[in-house]
């Protein structure tokens, strides 16, 4: 594997097992993503929040343990909880944009950890 494939693996690790996002979603995920990205960030010019869009692990429970997720679209207000590529504070908004592969998992497994973890 060259050292170009393994930067672009992702993946999620919720109640401490590994979930591999490889290979990217469809074209239309992103330009689903971005298009609710660049409203949200057009919004929030001049105000202290940034929108992150599935660049940023959002740690859950820092204090219980080293699981996250990779939220598609991530607003967050409070940068003291930004460490290198992840935040563990509370969101103010996250918003996952379905794909056929991870549908199932994002309305059950990690539906339940955004609402109920730290965000």
């Amino acid at each position: 594997m060259g050292m170009a494939e393994f930067e672009r693996r992702r993946d999620e690790k919720i109640d401490g097992v590994f979930y591999d996002m490889s290979p990217s979603p469809d074209f239309t995920h992103g330009i689903i993503s971005n298009n609710i990205n660049r409203i949200i960030g057009n919004h929030l010019r001049g105000s202290i929040c940034l929108v992150f869009m599935e660049n940023l692990d959002f740690k859950y429970h820092p204090d219980v343990n080293d699981d996250y997720l990779c939220p598609d679209i991530m607003v967050i207000c409070d940068r003291k909880h930004l460490k290198g590529g992840s935040y563990s504070g509370l969101p103010r908004f996250i918003a996952e944009t379905l794909s056929p592969s991870t549908a199932k998992k994002d309305r059950t497994e990690k539906k339940r950890h955004l609402r109920t973890g730290r965000g």
